[in-house]
């Protein structure tokens, strides 16, 4: 089918997926969704391909043609899908320090008013969470999407702050369905210590020309300014809301959404949860290590 991506940027969340999202979009031969998450694989895969194809509509003559959506790297069941519907497309991964991911997804459910619990009173309902279901198959596929809509409802809507930072883990998944040449992985300290040769060799893995200046390395990390989403929120209920927060344009965005470095006190992760959820990640770090020939001790020993 014709516009439909030969690459993804499949996250996973709050490793500057949508970062990376921006600088691709810069290059002339790469067409980005506009959409940055399309969420197809995830919520609206009833809809069909030819849904999916409309946000890629107005490409051209690009090489490259993709999208962002960071949930795919930690469910089985878009895996899946995306096997079976885009299997010889491209896979790009974003990876930071598990434990300061966990916390910066925390955090951004914290402000926008959906997590009401402590950090580390969350991440015991998520690990308690985790022997109870799993998102594997449809089955898994029905509980994402029932997570959707219960958020705010009650306390027990399910946690994702430690499925994501399980970086071996999903990647181990990935493989078993797509060639190593398919997935290529960027760490989050390299985009930003040695952007230049970080962003060509994604150029070289998307095939097209890795010269290309990237003119605006701005970071975009937002989260979602608790105030205006809250109004948001009580005027269409949650679902509507994550979806007009996700689907408007830039200029008007910086309505709903702040950047970080705006704020004046940004929380910080205590040092006792820090040493709980690092020995919890270290034994899918050390794999991680053997996955990508790289040391990770700076995540171990920070």
């Amino acid at each position: 089918m014709k516009n439909l991506p030969n690459f993804l940027i499949i996250g996973p969340p709050k490793c500057a997926s949508t970062s990376l999202h921006y600088y691709l979009g810069q290059h002339p031969d790469v067409f980005v969704s506009p959409t940055k998450e399309t969420n197809f694989f995830t919520h609206d895969y009833y809809r069909g391909l030819e849904f999916y194809a409309q946000y890629f509509s107005n490409a051209k003559t690009e090489k490259a043609i993709g999208e962002a959506t960071p949930s795919y790297f930690f469910l089985p069941f878009a895996a899946d899908r995306i096997k079976k519907d885009l299997p010889n497309a491209k896979l790009i991964v974003t990876l930071r320090n598990p434990v300061e991911r966990a916390f910066s997804h925390w955090l951004m459910f914290k402000e926008a008013g959906v997590e009401k619990k402590s950090f580390r009173d969350a991440i015991k309902i998520n690990l308690e969470q985790m022997q109870e279901y799993n998102f594997e198959g449809e089955k898994g596929a029905e509980i994402w999407e029932k997570r959707k809509n219960t958020a705010d409802d009650n306390d027990n809507w399910p946690r994702i702050y430690i499925q994501p930072g399980m970086y071996a883990e999903s990647l181990n998944m990935y493989y078993e369905s797509f060639k190593p040449e398919q997935m290529h992985i960027v760490f989050l300290e390299d985009l930003k210590k040695i952007f230049s040769e970080t962003i060509k060799e994604v150029f070289r893995f998307l095939n097209v020309d890795e010269n290309f200046m990237v003119e605006n390395t701005e970071a975009k990390n937002f989260y979602f300014d608790k105030k205006y989403f809250r109004f948001l929120q009580k005027l269409t209920g949650i679902k509507t809301a994550r979806y007009i927060s996700g689907i408007l344009p830039s200029n008007l965005k910086n309505i709903f959404k702040q950047k970080q470095t705006a704020v004046k006190v940004i929380p910080k992760i205590s040092d006792e949860d820090r040493a709980f959820l690092q020995d919890l990640f270290l034994p899918d770090i050390r794999q991680l290590e053997k996955i990508t020939n790289r040391s990770l001790e700076n995540w171990v020993n920070h």
